[in-house]
């Protein structure tokens, strides 16, 4: 029986060409669809799970923080004996390493206590790790950077200078972390290194038991096994107010409890389910993950609809066959396994189709979604099960109404070619092309409203100028001497003006350690967040910041950088202050600095565009500035960076220069939505292929079902357009009728995504009459060569037809 349901297959493949190549077409595009979103889902998921213990590692912090103040490590181990082991981590960012006469910038050092290794998995390739962070002045490094640096030279008892000032040596090398983890690590410096790094009175900052403010530290616990989270996360509070009700930095009358929140997260769910601030990289966003998948489904059940609906439509071309085959004694049941053996060879036949596709897409893929992309069912059985599981699920939706509905024809109604005349069957072959379309249609409107949304992101005006400026480095020598430093670089042609800051725009504004602010009616004491941004003189200027109210800070006036404070319009509207003038001259203090605020500055988007303009307080402390900022003149840039280059070489040997554009930076902000971007498009051009593909097909058998109906219409006097007319009618009303059911569906979808930003574009009512126009052009252009084609076949030859 097995060889017999063989045979019809290839039999009935061959009599159908081209329904044949439209199934495997339309099926092939749909699976591998689904394979791709398989291991985009699969790499997101897997992120940090290679842990030995991932399911009892957990990082605690502050919010709205992803990091913690170093000396609450000590109340967590006093107070909780279910964890484990518990460690920090300090990440010193961008730093500067010379090996000899070599000069590199890294991103990914860090400063780790010695029992890292009982909670993150790093697997050591050199050296010991029971020894190798135990001590000061010692780090071990990945292999790849081990590489770099030493080519095939031993590392190990080799120095590497830190910033230009700090001398450590390699105790061993570790394998480089994998893609799928949320905070990677070039180069670990034991955290005993931290004591006196930077001052006699750093070393309590970083070790003491009186560090409860600044959130410097990442911090991550590993539980006993079988403990419960739950009862740790309810008794913070509790533990915070018994540990530091007594602290002198409490504010008055409120519990420490009010004003202090920790968050504990499971490692594996950093990824994709917080979005904190500092967090140690950039994190995914399972809501994406959950629109690819969703979207994949869709996609795939499109191809099965098409499927679906040129195997019902051609019944009648099947009839005969049943009925001949139930008059000789075949069951339902008999029937049923056949057609789903048809179509398990279409799936299986697309399934490699689809597995060829994706192997050759695979550079482009590794690159578009930024994983790596690896589906090898010969040696990774999680592929093998996937693809089993695709060609199983296919198979069921692609095959089970074909199969059931065919083998429901009796014998006597084909004999009387009763078989297709039901209503049932139309109405259900119309729905599924409805539903084909609407999907297509919601997915080219959300193509178009991310799409301005990009564009409104990218030409919003900021409130400061992004063009031309490059940002650089800030070392403690340069820090040292930068007075001199921006007198001799704004000498120069092509620089204009040059300043200092904590942070550049497009940055994080996290740091608010409090205020003090004296008005008329009231005393405001750090009544609300209002972040402090330590800067030098032209910081206003160089991003050309508009002051609204009194002046910017004057390096000619000796108090602005003991005594000033500039302020921007949202702090005045949180001081109730009726116009910006009325703050000047306020009383106003900070920890470490008291003065008055001697000027007002326009609102301007220094966080992204997801985040309302909040207070900020600034002033000039260019010792805690991190950030060069360069604004150079129009023209050709590269030559202009060259010069940039050569004035720090010549004065600053040791610096290691390497710049970013701002624009670039503030781009990045946006990654996640950009990829969304890319996606949307790839989805909504492969939905459109695929309905494109399933309306050919239903429209060739249209146009070869009608063949009589045509020929006695044009012997009538039925013109072309009348053909083309009848042919396409429905098609255009299944069109019209799926915008209208999407549409209202579409608009509240992509108004709650546009919510995620506090500055957004609109949705305008062109969107969707673009989005009608767009999908009836693409259906007539299915749909046409097949109905011009019929309208203008001599009407002799349709009446021989059959």
């Amino acid at each position: 029986m097995v060889k017999n349901f063989l045979i019809t297959t290839w039999r009935v493949f061959k009599r159908n060409k081209i329904y044949s190549l439209i199934n495997i077409v339309g099926l092939s595009v749909g699976i591998a669809v689904c394979l791709v979103i398989y291991n985009y889902v699969s790499f997101e998921l897997s992120y940090d799970k290679y842990h030995q213990y991932s399911d009892r590692i957990y990082r605690i912090s502050r919010n709205p923080f992803a990091s913690l103040a170093p000396s609450f490590t000590y109340l967590l181990k006093k107070e909780y004996s279910e964890i484990e082991e518990i460690v920090r981590i300090f990440r010193l960012g961008k730093s500067q390493i010379s090996i000899e006469d070599e000069k590199y910038t890294e991103e990914n050092v860090v400063f780790a206590e010695s029992n890292i290794f009982e909670i993150f998995d790093i697997v050591m390739l050199a050296g010991n790790s029971k020894t190798a962070l135990t001590e000061p002045q010692k780090l071990i490094l990945s292999e790849s950077l081990s590489k770099v640096y030493f080519k095939d030279e031993d590392p190990l008892g080799q120095q590497i200078l830190l910033d230009n000032q700090h001398l450590f040596q390699i105790a061993g090398i570790f394998q480089d972390f994998p893609q799928n983890t949320h905070f990677h690590m070039d180069m670990i410096i034991s955290y005993e290194s931290l004591r006196g790094l930077y001052g006699a009175e750093v070393e309590d900052y970083f070790w003491g038991t009186n560090n409860y403010t600044d959130n410097v530290t990442y911090t991550y616990f590993r539980t006993r096994k079988d403990t419960d989270i739950k009862p740790i996360r309810s008794t913070l509070s509790a533990m915070i107010d018994k540990n530091l009700d007594d602290r002198e930095d409490k504010s008055e009358g409120r519990p420490p409890s009010d004003y202090i929140h920790f968050d504990i997260v499971k490692m594996g769910d950093i990824h994709l389910f917080s979005h904190k601030m500092a967090e140690a990289e950039p994190n995914g966003n399972i809501i994406y993950v959950r629109i690819f998948t969703i979207v994949g489904f869709f996609i795939l059940l499109i191809a099965c609809i098409n499927f679906i609906n040129l195997n019902t439509a051609r019944a009648t071309q099947r009839a005969r066959e049943i009925g001949l085959k139930k008059i000789m004694g075949a069951d339902r049941k008999l029937l049923i396994y056949q057609f789903f053996s048809e179509t398990f060879f279409y799936i299986i036949i697309s399934t490699i189709v689809a597995f060829i596709i994706t192997v050759g897409l695979e550079p482009f893929l590794n690159q578009s979604l930024n994983i790596t992309f690896s589906i090898n069912p010969f040696t990774n059985i999680s592929s093998l099960l996937i693809i089993i599981t695709i060609v199983f699920i296919t198979t069921l939706l692609a095959g089970l109404y074909p199969a059931v509905f065919l083998s429901t024809f009796q014998p006597t109604s084909i004999l009387k070619n009763e078989v297709t005349k039901g209503k049932k069957v139309s109405y259900f072959k119309n729905i599924l092309v409805v539903f084909q379309f609407a999907i297509s249609i919601g997915l080219i409107i959300s193509v178009m409203v991310v799409y301005r949304q990009m564009i409104f992101i990218k030409n919003a005006n900021l409130g400061f100028e992004k063009e031309n400026i490059i940002l650089l480095q800030c070392s403690d020598e340069i820090r040292s001497k930068w007075n001199s430093i921006k007198t001799n670089l704004e000498k120069e042609a092509d620089i204009i003006t040059a300043t200092l800051s904590k942070r550049s725009p497009g940055s994080e504004l996290g740091d608010a350690p409090g205020f003090s602010i004296k008005t008329e009616n009231e005393l405001f004491e750090s009544s609300f967040k209002m972040p402090h941004n330590r800067v030098g003189f032209d910081f206003f200027e160089t991003y050309g910041i508009e002051m609204v109210a009194g002046r910017s800070f004057n390096i000619n006036y000796g108090i602005d950088s003991l005594e000033s404070f500039i302020i921007n319009e949202s702090a005045v509207r949180q001081l109730g202050l009726s116009e910006p003038e009325a703050a000047i001259g306020l009383e106003t203090s900070v920890p470490g600095r008291t003065g008055t605020i001697i000027g007002v500055v326009k609102n301007f988007n220094y966080e992204s565009l997801r985040n309302d303009i909040i207070p900020i307080i600034t002033y000039i402390k260019p010792n805690e500035a991190n950030t060069i900022s360069i604004k150079l003149s129009k023209g050709n840039l590269s030559d202009k960076i060259a010069n940039v280059k050569l004035f720090f070489n010549e004065n600053f040997p040791s610096y290691s220069f390497e710049y970013r554009f701002l624009d670039d930076k503030i781009a990045t902000l946006y990654q996640n939505e950009e990829r969304l971007l890319s996606i949307f498009q790839y989805y909504a051009v492969i939905t459109i292929l695929i309905a494109m593909i399933g309306l050919l097909g239903l429209s060739i058998f249209n146009a070869e079902s009608k063949t009589k109906e045509i020929g006695i219409r044009k012997v009538n006097g039925a013109t072309i357009l009348d053909i083309i007319s009848l042919l396409s009618k429905k098609f255009t009303l299944w069109v019209i009728l799926a915008f209208f059911i999407v549409s209202p569906i579409a608009y509240m979808l992509m108004k709650k995504w546009l919510n995620n930003f506090a500055f957004k574009a609109s949705i305008p009512w062109w969107t969707f009459l673009i989005t009608l126009i767009m999908i009836l052009i693409i259906a007539f252009i299915s749909i046409f060569y097949q109905t011009t084609k019929a309208a203008i076949r001599n009407p002799v030859e349709a009446l021989r037809y059959e």
